[in-house]
């Protein structure tokens, strides 16, 4: 009973520092991206078909991040949603997983 108490406890803590870790950052693109429907899965699939554009000025939600391989290098993609409008919702570029984010500005 007290181990499944402390599992149950534990596995909260994790779903509470997760949802409040994701989500918290507000961003907008430097320039014109493309969203996609998904990232990369890996080498050998591409990424999702194009489903809109996120413009300057926009506010956007960060729903996850993902690093994914390809080959040697590897990409950071995030899942995002539209600040006001819970239909504009998908997986912009990031930039290289060693380099900088220049994508995305974080606004707060």
């Amino acid at each position: 009973m007290c181990r499944r108490r402390i599992l149950l406890l534990a596995c909260g803590m994790v779903l509470l520092t997760f949802g409040h870790a994701a989500g918290q950052g507000l961003f907008t693109p430097t320039n014109t991206l493309p969203i996609y429907g998904s990232p990369p899965g890996n080498f050998f699939q591409a990424k999702g078909d194009q489903i809109g554009q996120a413009h300057i000025g926009e506010r956007y939600r960060e729903l996850e991040r993902r690093t994914v391989t390809l080959g040697v290098r590897s990409e950071m993609w995030m899942h995002v949603a539209l600040v006001g409008s819970p239909r504009v919702e998908g997986w912009v570029f990031l930039g290289l997983s060693n380099g900088q984010q220049a994508n995305l500005r974080l606004v707060q």
